[in-house]
């Protein structure tokens, strides 16, 4: 039982922490400060794979893709990333945070 709470728990932040991320998101338009959107790319990949379990994902790897090559991801795909990660997440509670 206490793993499950702590599941639960880890799945709740990590739900918390997109809105969160969407929510700053919305300050940041396609002509951001490049700094800005490198270091949003940077702390999303970073969170990402903190909650991200061990199956391949198309997203998180092209985030880690796109901060590897310095060449970060403009606002719009980064929505489509949060969004991805909030469906994936809602859809199988917990599974895919574990």
């Amino acid at each position: 039982m206490k793993t499950k709470q702590l599941a639960e728990k880890k799945y709740v932040e990590a739900l918390h922490s997109i809105n969160i991320f969407l929510q700053r998101l919305k300050s940041l338009d396609e002509t951001a400060n490049c700094d800005v959107i490198k270091a949003f790319n940077l702390e999303l990949e970073h969170f990402l794979d903190s909650y991200h379990g061990n199956k391949p994902d198309g997203f998180l790897e092209s985030i880690k893709q796109y901060n590897r090559t310095g060449t970060w991801c403009n606002p719009s795909y980064l929505l489509r990333v949060l969004m991805h990660f909030k469906r994936k997440w809602s859809q199988n509670t917990m599974v895919h945070i574990l």
